[in-house]
């Protein structure tokens, strides 16, 4: 990516996933990454629309806001053990390229990832909870959830993707006031 490129990229990048979003079975052709020939993105949407929050996109930006990662099993116990595999990795690659930040706080366990982080890993309602609890604090309209599919069985990656589909968005979209999405393709108008 150049700066010259920039933003014809993310203009690109939007389309593909507003296409990828709304229908399926979508073939696409783009001029900065491979045509996609009768895709379908899966788990299929809840809503029709959504509002996209974007940070940054030049290489002067600094983002620094993100999830400690997602996973969500029937229990608690059986979410922290399942997600194991996945905090070692985050922790070897603390210590390897961010100097170990998580040692010099403390974090060296999965259980102190989950209570010192913003993590969101736990049964369902250990995840609404905190998501409620984030909301009080910030009042925020987008949650990132990463979920470290490298690091998890296919298994389990799809079951914490059913588990927030099924047990926690809907109980979190009821629960938490959400602003109206304005229409995207109107112009924007001046503020009074």
């Amino acid at each position: 990516m150049t700066p010259d490129d920039q933003w014809e990229r993310l203009r690109e990048n939007y389309g593909a996933f507003r296409a990828l979003w709304r229908d399926t079975d979508v073939s696409w052709t783009g001029r900065f990454r491979d045509p996609l020939d009768r895709v379908t993105a899966l788990p299929r949407p809840g809503r029709p629309d959504l509002r996209i929050w974007h940070g940054a996109n030049t290489s002067r930006a600094l983002v620094g806001v993100g999830s400690g990662g997602f996973f969500a099993a029937a229990t608690s116990q059986d979410a922290k053990a399942r997600f194991a595999a996945a905090f070692e990795r985050r922790l070897a690659y603390n210590r390897r390229y961010e100097h170990g930040v998580l040692d010099r706080l403390g974090i060296t366990t999965v259980e102190d990832y989950v209570t010192k982080t913003a993590a969101l890993v736990g049964s369902p309602q250990q995840i609404v909870d905190a998501l409620c609890t984030q909301y009080e604090y910030f009042a925020h309209d987008v949650v990132h959830l990463h979920v470290d599919a490298e690091a998890l069985s296919p298994a389990d990656y799809r079951t914490a993707l059913e588990l927030f589909a099924s047990e926690i968005a809907l109980v979190v979209l009821r629960e938490l006031p959400n602003k109206p999405i304005p229409d995207w393709r109107a112009p924007a108008t001046a503020a009074a």
